[in-house]
């Protein structure tokens, strides 16, 4: 084995045990499951999370679904770290419910559906005296009602409220108990396609969309056309105006990048198709968003996937992620070393010179003083010493002179002895 490998060889493998050792005991090991809120069983929420859980299985991730009544809810697990993301519904964020957490990316539109039965009702202001279901605790349909029926005036002082889910609002509907509810869900919502269905139940117009878009930036104005959910059917007989909110997934804070980043990644897959009111790819994006979007989410919305998460499996690729925390420490313990490897070949090179000269020289010390028998064996030695050199001395190109200055010193006290034996 050359010097060259008996020097560096060392070194790298001083570098793989370092490198091994903190990964294995300073670094913190990648996660294998996730935790997210959605809300209940027959919601858009749920089934989402159910394509993400399938989704993030291919990548060795275990996603556990908790169910909850609804954003506020949602929202509070995060707050609480019992729970990693989760989908959170606009208009639903006070100042409290933002500590500690960040938006990855608006995912797709959740409009505002108001069901009724009876006379057509056009204005949100009319409702006032009537019998509303405005959502159960905890949901995110409630704070919605309760917003914008706040700004017609309608209050609980003026007003019979009622706390229903959306599925006892249905019922209460149909028996006559209360006038109408508000819920807020996707289109896609197999419950929406039924109320849609219903033939008794009538879906409310709202008039002065714009204005509440005005008031509050985080709405959005769709129009449902006709026909849209049903062309056969034809349903909805008639385009119909709706605000709507936009659903966005939450992280709390202490989610590793590298877990947002590929939640982000699984997200395009999801929502990036075309629906009701989404154009393809119009979604995921950073609108309407009323939680501060994390700095590394933003960047993926920007550019996309790296070139390293375009190519590699997700595992692969965040154990090299995870070796970038090193390589800056790494390399500063390790400075010393390389500096003092190259001055440590020059030593070890030059000795297999010098070596040799010690022992030129020791056969050449008093010659001059020996007799022929004496010289005869100095002889045979300094040439066994040459043949020596010459067969087992191996040394870089850039050193070659000094070993030839060794071997014409060798070839000198040679010719020296032999014009004494002459």
């Amino acid at each position: 084995m050359s010097d060259f490998f008996k020097i560096w060889l060392p070194i790298v493998l001083l570098i793989i045990i370092s490198f091994f050792l903190t990964y294995r005991f300073t670094v913190e090991a990648p996660r294998k499951d996730l935790t997210i809120a959605t809300g209940r069983v027959d919601g858009a929420y749920y089934k989402y999370a159910l394509q993400y859980k399938e989704l993030l299985k291919q990548d060795g991730i275990n996603l556990e679904i908790v169910t909850t009544a609804g954003s506020v809810e949602a929202l509070a697990l995060l707050n609480e770290k019992k729970v990693d993301f989760a989908f959170i519904q606009g208009g639903t964020v006070d100042n409290h419910s933002k500590k500690n957490l960040y938006a990855l990316a608006s995912v797709y539109y959740e409009p505002i559906w108001i069901f009724y039965k009876g006379e057509t009702e056009a204005y949100l202001s009319n409702l006032k005296g009537k019998r509303i279901a405005i959502g159960e605790e905890g949901s995110g349909v409630r704070p919605v009602a309760l917003e914008l029926l706040g700004l017609n005036g309608i209050d609980s002082n003026n007003t019979n409220f009622y706390n229903y889910s959306t599925k006892k609002s249905i019922n209460a509907l149909k028996r006559g108990d209360i006038d109408l509810f508000f819920a807020v869900a996707s289109p896609k919502s197999k419950m929406i396609s039924k109320l849609l269905e219903d033939r008794e139940i009538k879906l409310m117009d709202i008039k002065r969309a714009k204005a509440y878009r005005q008031v509050y930036l985080y709405y959005t104005v769709l129009t449902l056309g006709e026909g849209m959910i049903s062309l056969e059917e034809n349903i909805p007989p008639k385009d119909v105006q709706l605000l709507s909110k936009t659903a966005f997934l939450v992280i709390q804070g202490d989610l590793p990048d590298e877990l947002a980043r590929l939640i982000l990644r699984k997200a395009k897959i999801v929502h990036s198709k075309k629906g009701v009111f989404e154009e393809t790819n119009e979604f995921p994006n950073q609108l309407n968003l009323e939680i501060p979007i994390s700095e590394d989410a933003k960047r993926y919305l920007e550019n996309g996937d790296s070139f390293l998460e375009r190519i590699l499996p997700y595992w692969l690729f965040q154990n090299i992620d995870r070796f970038k925390l090193l390589i800056i420490p790494m390399l500063t313990l390790l400075l010393p070393f390389f500096k003092g490897a190259l001055p440590l070949f020059r030593w070890r090179t030059r000795r297999k010179i010098y070596k040799w000269y010690k022992k030129v020289n020791e056969l050449d010390y008093g010659i001059v003083r020996l007799d022929s028998k004496a010289l005869d064996s100095r002889l045979d030695e300094l040439k066994e010493l040459s043949r020596q050199i010459k067969e087992e001395t191996n040394v870089p190109l850039s050193y070659m002179g000094e070993y030839y200055d060794l071997r014409m010193h060798i070839d000198m006290v040679i010719s020296q002895i032999e014009r004494q034996l002459k």
